[in-house]
């Protein structure tokens, strides 16, 4: 399994651009706390505080709470577009690299 520390992979996004929340599949309405982020070099998904998955040049990372609740599944299917088992064979086959150092999501 290939990984990245938080603090590296922060440093290859490059400069913070700006914060939308995501849209509910069912609505199309902002939905709370599930965030797309933009940097200079790619995209991150955030759920409340915790960094989820992170897009550059076509590289997926993910934290290892990327299925961490229903929610936070549902909208990073979205944002990586795929599911949670792809996620998991994905980190396992090298395809997707898990990011180390993400702290433990808080229960809201």
């Amino acid at each position: 399994m290939k990984t990245i520390t938080k603090e590296d992979l922060m440093k290859k996004l490059g400069a913070f651009m700006s914060v939308k929340n995501l849209e509910s599949t069912r609505t199309y309405e902002a939905v709370a706390n599930q965030y797309e982020l933009e940097f200079e070099n790619g995209y991150a998904f955030q759920s409340y505080d915790t960094l989820i998955a992170v897009l550059i040049a076509g590289q997926l990372y993910l934290s290892p709470y990327h299925d961490f609740s229903t929610t936070t599944s549902k909208y990073a299917n979205v944002f990586c577009n795929s599911n949670g088992k792809e996620r998991r064979e994905g980190l396992k086959n090298g395809d997707y690299i898990l990011i180390e150092g993400v702290p433990h999501p808080r229960r809201y």
